[in-house]
């Protein structure tokens, strides 16, 4: 299942107008919140959410369509703050069709994208999209976040784009855009010792759960919907929680050793010794939505998993 678009009110260019006449043009402004992962040579990875602004002005009779993104005191770190402005860059818009449904994104890129802006932003990257997967079955007490604005009353105007970005700013601060609670799909290949050939599964889903709120070092609840390491297994809804995260230039890394999974039942989570993780490890990559996954359990099952939670415009979209 992949979020539907919403009505939020940023236009997706041409596609979304409906006033052909020469001379039409409309401008507006509005923000989205995601959050970044700034990091220096020589520092921490610095995490904290953001809300980018964006000015999109369309003109129908000279067929252009730009966007400038803006943000004022961005924080790099603890003690630094930035603001900044770039110029006014053509972007392509479109949709993913899936089914019945239309998903809206919006892509822009620049080398160089600020100018004669004080502060540089280069290698700019910049994606808007609403095709995110979403899990296909619920985790009790853990509601699915998506970016949204709260100070709208309007639940169909709540939702907000997925941002996924990266830059590098002031040819020293790589940065790089992320959502902490995603849905991961792709295949899965479980091998095991006497088996005639690997099992593979693309229905086995690797939902994220960041908890960056509570005081001290970050954690993670991984929960596996779908699990089955075996052809003919029970299909199992897992959890793997309170896990430790390690944030870099690139994303993030989890990795731990010797843990009972709890296995969802309903309301209950119940420890289920009988598939012990000898280790799980996961690193995501903000840039490409992508995760790569390995474990072992019960020191017979070796599985292995790539896969995204965004699809990216170039992958299917049709472009305007």
């Amino acid at each position: 299942m992949i979020v539907a678009a919403c009505g939020v009110a940023i236009a997706v260019g041409f596609s979304a107008c409906d006033k052909k006449e020469p001379g039409y043009s409309f401008s507006e402004t509005v923000n989205f919140g995601t959050y970044n992962i700034v990091a220096a040579e020589g520092e921490a990875p610095y995490v904290a959410p953001v809300r980018y602004q964006y000015n999109n002005h369309v003109d129908i009779g000279a067929q252009t369509q730009t966007m400038e993104m803006f943000i004022n005191d961005m924080k790099v770190n603890k003690d630094d703050k930035v603001s900044f402005k770039t110029m006014a860059l053509p972007y392509k818009s479109g949709s993913i069709r899936i089914g019945e449904s239309e998903y809206a994104c919006i892509f822009m890129s620049g080398s160089d994208v600020t100018g004669n802006e004080k502060t540089s932003v280069k290698d700019f990257d910049c994606l808007l999209t609403y095709a995110a997967y979403m899990p296909s079955a619920e985790i009790p007490g853990y509601p699915v976040s998506v970016p949204k604005n709260d100070k709208i009353t309007d639940p169909v105007r709540q939702r907000e784009y997925y941002t996924v970005m990266s830059y590098k700013l002031d040819d020293k601060w790589s940065v790089r855009t992320f959502w902490p609670d995603v849905t991961f799909k792709g295949t899965t290949t479980t091998s095991y010792p006497g088996m005639d050939k690997p099992f593979t599964s693309d229905k086995i889903e690797y939902r994220v759960v960041l908890d960056l709120k509570k005081e001290g070092a970050p954690k993670a609840d991984v929960f596996l919907i779908n699990a089955c390491f075996a052809p003919n297994m029970p299909k199992l809804k897992l959890a793997l929680r309170g896990l430790p995260v390690t944030f870099n230039e690139n994303g993030y890394v989890i990795e731990v050793t010797d843990v009972n999974p709890e296995q969802i039942e309903g309301e209950d989570f119940t420890e289920n010794r009988g598939f012990p993780f000898d280790r799980f490890s996961m690193t995501f990559d903000a840039e490409k939505c992508s995760a790569d996954i390995e474990y072992k359990v019960k020191k017979v099952f070796d599985g292995k998993f790539n896969g995204n939670y965004i699809l990216m415009l170039e992958e299917g979209a049709e472009q305007k």
